[in-house]
């Protein structure tokens, strides 16, 4: 018995086995070869989605609001490196973070049109399929002299 893993593969990638035994006695020698065991392994697909909330859905000025970006790995692939990039638009304030295990605390950049949080995974991220991690943003919505649309994209 031989116990193993197949290797991840990038595209379909035919597997082959054959054992091969010698064997005899001291005036007979055998060798024989064994049926081929054929298996087709099909590349893991990594694939992602990101849904976005917002709480409360309209916000008073002054008030709270969180964000939170939900990614789930809809792939068929375990997913090793992830990097989630948010941005605030002006009308947002006293914007903090929140993130999953194996990610970093956010480099946030920006000036004054905008904010940007960016999550990077640390060394040995395991995003299994079928799995999501949530980020969050707490924040209060500023002060407008005029009505103003503000937006947040991840």
């Amino acid at each position: 018995t031989i116990t193993g893993a197949i290797g991840v593969v990038c595209a379909p990638t035919l597997i082959s086995n054959t054992a091969y035994v010698t064997g005899g006695i001291s005036c007979q020698q055998n060798s024989l070869f064994s049926n081929t065991v054929l298996t087709t392994v099909q590349p893991a697909v990594a694939n992602m989605t990101v849904v976005k909330t917002q709480t409360p859905a309209t916000p008073g000025i002054g008030g709270p609001v969180v964000y939170q970006i939900i990614v789930t790995n809809t792939g068929s692939a375990t997913i090793t490196g992830v990097t989630v990039t948010d941005t605030i638009s002006p009308g947002g304030v006293s914007a903090t973070a929140n993130e999953p295990s194996g990610f970093r605390t956010p480099v946030v950049t920006g000036g004054a049109s905008v904010t940007r949080f960016e999550w990077t995974s640390a060394a040995g991220l395991q995003f299994f399929p079928g799995t999501a991690m949530t980020f969050t943003i707490t924040g209060a919505l500023g002060v407008v002299c005029a009505p103003t649309m503000v937006s947040n994209t991840a």
